[in-house]
């Protein structure tokens, strides 16, 4: 429970004030155990991070990654004369980048924009019955 109060993205200092007396021994040793654990807690700090912002890095670190690995690969309007699985592998690549692409755009879509479209979609296929 302590460690639970004490974490979180934080610093936390903490004072612990004891009484040189012998009539406050226990109270002293109890503070001072109190005290030891507390500094025995260590906590990773975290970026508090909204979940689509997270996905929309990730997915440019990924197309960054993949444009490099088609780069150092000929790039795609160059002919590559090796063997079939390199030339499938590039196709896989590229298409892997175009989705990412397609998702990072929908993504940064806003919420209205996406009711329009599932408005669209919806009168769409009531045409269709």
């Amino acid at each position: 429970m302590l460690q639970n109060a004490l974490g979180g993205n934080s610093k936390t200092y903490m004072i612990c004030a004891i009484r040189p007396g012998a009539k406050y021994f226990d109270e002293t040793v109890n503070t001072l155990k109190y005290a030891d654990r507390a500094k025995q807690i260590k906590n990773t700090a975290v970026i508090n991070e909204n979940p689509q912002d997270k996905m929309i890095r990730e997915l440019k670190e990924e197309n960054e990654k993949l444009k490099k690995q088609l780069a150092e690969s000929g790039g795609g309007s160059v002919e590559i004369k090796e063997d079939e699985e390199s030339k499938r592998q590039l196709e896989l690549m590229k298409e892997q980048l175009e989705a990412n692409q397609r998702q990072m755009e929908e993504m940064n879509k806003s919420w209205e924009d996406k009711l329009k479209d599932a408005k669209i979609a919806e009168d769409i296929e009531e045409k269709r019955l």
